[in-house]
């Protein structure tokens, strides 16, 4: 029987990607290894790797995690799972194989909090009608023109 994996320890995780890997731990997620990319690291972007649970496999899981970090506001992401075949008995989490959430920019793009929403989209609304509003008054002078 597999044992859920000991959690991140905070302090150990690279700054740029600690939010982001300690959100997906607590979503229930069994992250692995992480780094926030960039010179003097293991890649040259941000990463996360996460181990699927033995009631799931690589795919379901990596569909569960971009459903996650989507509906929490991240973006620029790319999610691909990869299975090896092991030969060994001891070799389970890579026989069912990992899902590695690689970040397109220097860092995750954190979600907006619930006011920055909030405001971003009164300022679209405000924005929409005044652009309704402007076309309103465009086509009634020219319907005085024509007339």
């Amino acid at each position: 029987m597999i044992e859920k994996p000991y959690p991140p320890i905070p302090e150990k995780l690279d700054e740029g990607i600690r939010d982001v890997t300690l959100y997906l731990w607590n979503e229930g997620f069994w992250t692995f290894s992480c780094c926030e990319g960039g010179e003097g690291h293991a890649r040259d972007y941000p990463f996360i790797r996460i181990d699927p649970k033995p009631s799931s496999n690589v795919d379901r899981t990596r569909a569960k995690v971009t459903k996650c970090l989507l509906d929490a506001g991240y973006r620029g992401f790319h999610a691909r799972s990869e299975t090896y075949h092991a030969v060994n008995e001891i070799a389970d989490v890579a026989a069912r194989g990992l899902v590695e959430i690689e970040f397109c920019r220097s860092l995750p793009i954190r979600p907006h909090t619930k006011e920055e929403i909030q405001k971003h989209l009164a300022d679209e609304k405000s924005r929409l009608e005044r652009n309704r509003q402007r076309e309103e008054r465009r086509l009634a002078r020219r319907q005085k023109v024509t007339a």
